[in-house]
C-alpha cells in the first residue's frame, strides 16, 4: 500500500515513524546480538542458567541480571514512549514482557547455533515489527 500526501508536516511526520522503526530495529538487533554472541555475557548467561536450579544465590542473580532488570529498563523506556505519546496507553510493564518474551526465547532457541543466525535476526525483525504495529501509536 503506497500512501501519497502532499502535506509537507505530513510529510515529516511519517518520515519520523519510518526512521523511528529503523532506528527501534537496528537498537533492537543489536541488543539482541551483543547477549547472543558477546563471549562474556553469552558464558555468564549459560553457566547462570545452569547453576541457578543448585544454588539459590545464583538463580537471584540470574533472574535479576537476565529478566528483571532488562524488564525493568524496558518498562522505563516503554514508559516514556507512552508519556511521549509514541505508544497507546498502557501498562508498560506488561509492554515490556510482551516484547522481552519472545527475546528471551529467541536468545534460547538460537543459542550455540552461529549457523542460525540470519533466521534469528528475521525472527527478531519481525517480532518488533509486530511489536509497533501492536503499540506504535498511528497518528
Amino acid at each position: 500500500m503506497v500512501v501519497s500526501l502532499s502535506h509537507k508536516k505530513a510529510d515529516t511526520h511519517i518520515n519520523i515513524n519510518v526512521e523511528f522503526e529503523d532506528v527501534f530495529l537496528d537498537m533492537c538487533t543489536k541488543i539482541f546480538l551483543f547477549y547472543l554472541k558477546d563471549d562474556y555475557i553469552s558464558k555468564l548467561r549459560r553457566l547462570l542458567t545452569i547453576e541457578q536450579y543448585g544454588n539459590k544465590e545464583i538463580g537471584e542473580t540470574f533472574r535479576y541480571v537476565f529478566i528483571d532488570r532488562i524488564l525493568e529498563t524496558q518498562r522505563q523506556a516503554l514508559q516514556k514512549l507512552i508519556d511521549s505519546g509514541r505508544f497507546i496507553q498502557g501498562d508498560a510493564y506488561t509492554m515490556a514482557l510482551h516484547f522481552y518474551s519472545l527475546v528471551f526465547l529467541l536468545l534460547y532457541k538460537y543459542d550455540n547455533c552461529p549457523e542460525s543466525e540470519d533466521q534469528a535476526i528475521v525472527a527478531l525483525k519481525k517480532h518488533a515489527n509486530q511489536y509497533n504495529a501492536i503499540y506504535r501509536r498511528n497518528s
